[in-house]
């Protein structure tokens, strides 16, 4: 009501739409056009579990482990920040994860322009998502791509590995 012109709420608040811990609530809010808001948290919630677990098999995929993996990550998908009610929290860590996942193929790869336009925007969204996600990608960001990059030059001597990894 608050985004619709007709709404009384529109004349006295305004919406911020570029605040952390906000794409929870921005996605319910925009579904709610189409559907009642409580199905539409209900779809947003559960977009939010889909990502956690997609996520986890494309970054195993993209690390070239075993997708059978995954299923550790289940305890972690049902976890007591969701009974918390942290969905925010829990729908920027699948864009982390997912996220993680270009960062992998970007280093491998030596990636293009693309792949790093998607890290920068599903970095930007998670950021948006929330705060602590958005740190937990950017630490594991840094140390699997240090990781992936150091494995990558395994043929050459270590002083030019380790050049290979920071570049």
């Amino acid at each position: 009501r608050v985004a619709t012109a007709s709404g009384t709420e529109h004349v006295h608040f305004s919406v911020n739409y570029f605040t952390y811990n906000g794409l929870f609530h921005f996605l319910t809010s925009q579904l709610s056009f189409w559907l009642p808001t409580e199905v539409a948290g209900k779809l947003v919630v559960a977009l939010s579990f889909l990502s956690l677990a997609s996520g986890m098999v494309v970054l195993l995929g993209a690390l070239q482990q075993p997708k059978d993996h995954a299923l550790l990550w289940v305890p972690a998908i049902f976890c007591s920040p969701t009974a918390w009610g942290f969905i925010n929290y829990q729908f920027g860590l699948g864009l982390g994860l997912w996220t993680l996942s270009f960062v992998v193929r970007t280093v491998r790869k030596d990636g293009t322009w693309k792949s790093r336009v998607a890290i920068a925007a599903l970095g930007l969204i998670c950021g948006f998502t929330h705060v602590l996600a958005t740190l937990v990608l950017c630490f594991f960001g840094l140390a699997i791509a240090l990781e992936v990059g150091y494995n990558q030059a395994r043929d050459q001597p270590l002083v030019r590995r380790l050049g290979h990894t920071i570049m």
